[in-house]
C-alpha cells in the first residue's frame, strides 16, 4: 500500500484493513486474543475512538498476518510510515572499541541461550506457544546486540 495513503490514515481504518486482509472472521480473531465480543468492531468505529492498547498490539498484528512475514501487515506499515513522516533523525555515537569487544563476547553466550531454548523445545518434537516466544525473544536480543554493534561502527575519535 502506498506510504501516503498510509499515513493519512486514522487507527481506525488501519485495524479494520488489517483485520479485512488477514481474511479471518473478527470474532476469531477476538477469541484468539481473548477480547469480549466486539472489541474489534469499536477499534474499527471512527466514532468509537477506542484503539488496541500497546500491550495487545504485537498480538493484533500476529492474527491479523497472512504468511509469514509481519513486515506485510498493514499496522507495521502505517506505524512505520507514519514515524517516517515525523522525520526523526537518529545519530548514533560511535561505540569505543572496548565497548564493542565485550557486546561482541556478549553475543557468543545469546547464541548459546538460543541453542539451549531449541533443544529445550525440542524435546518433546514439538514447540509451545510459550517455548516459540522465548526463542524469539533469545533471537532479538541477538538482533538487539547486533543493531547496537552495527550502528555503533563508526570512526572513534
Amino acid at each position: 500500500m502506498d506510504s501516503q495513503k498510509l499515513k493519512e490514515m486514522g487507527a481506525a481504518e488501519v485495524v479494520w484493513l488489517a483485520t479485512h486482509l488477514s481474511g479471518k472472521k473478527r470474532r476469531h480473531i477476538e477469541e484468539a486474543l481473548e477480547l469480549v465480543p466486539g472489541q474489534i468492531d469499536r477499534w474499527s468505529s471512527r466514532k468509537d475512538h477506542h484503539t488496541p492498547s500497546l500491550e495487545v498490539l504485537p498480538e493484533l498484528i500476529e492474527a491479523t498476518t497472512t504468511g509469514r512475514d509481519a513486515g506485510e501487515n498493514v499496522i507495521i506499515q502505517w506505524l512505520l510510515a507514519r514515524v517516517n513522516d515525523q522525520n526523526l533523525k537518529y545519530d548514533p555515537k560511535a561505540m569505543a572499541i572496548e565497548e564493542m569487544e565485550r557486546q561482541l563476547l556478549h553475543l557468543g553466550a545469546d547464541f548459546g541461550s538460543v541453542a539451549q531454548c531449541v533443544i529445550e523445545a525440542g524435546a518433546d518434537r514439538k514447540v509451545s506457544r510459550a517455548e516459540a516466544m522465548r526463542i524469539k525473544n533469545a533471537v532479538a536480543n541477538i538482533m538487539g546486540r547486533c543493531q547496537d554493534v552495527l550502528t555503533g561502527v563508526e570512526p572513534y575519535i
